[in-house]
């Protein structure tokens, strides 16, 4: 399913994007960094599964947030339609105010 990623919350070598799905409801997925190494550059790997899915945004933030471990309030980017099944993503661009 292809969903838009609409918000991001970083916490340390962790990220987690929320989605909002064609049908209107809230989901999220996290991703961790690995380092790099002498083969490659680091990169962003998903965490799956992504999560249940959510019909409030509320409750998926604070699932989000209960996963990653933090209360930070999550930064809006660049709405990004997302294949969840399908990675890596591409990378959010925050969104200018």
């Amino acid at each position: 399913m292809i969903a838009t990623a609409t918000e991001l919350l970083m916490v340390g070598n962790r990220r987690g994007r929320l989605f909002v799905r064609p049908d209107g409801l809230f989901q999220f997925a996290t991703e961790t960094f690995n380092e790099p190494d002498e083969e490659c550059g680091g990169y962003w790997m998903n965490d799956y599964p992504p999560s249940g899915i959510y019909s409030r945004r509320e409750d998926a933030v604070a699932g989000l947030q209960a996963k990653l471990n933090s209360r930070a309030d999550l930064v809006p980017t660049e709405p990004l339609d997302i294949e969840l099944d399908v990675g890596p993503w591409e990378e959010p661009v925050l969104r200018q105010s």
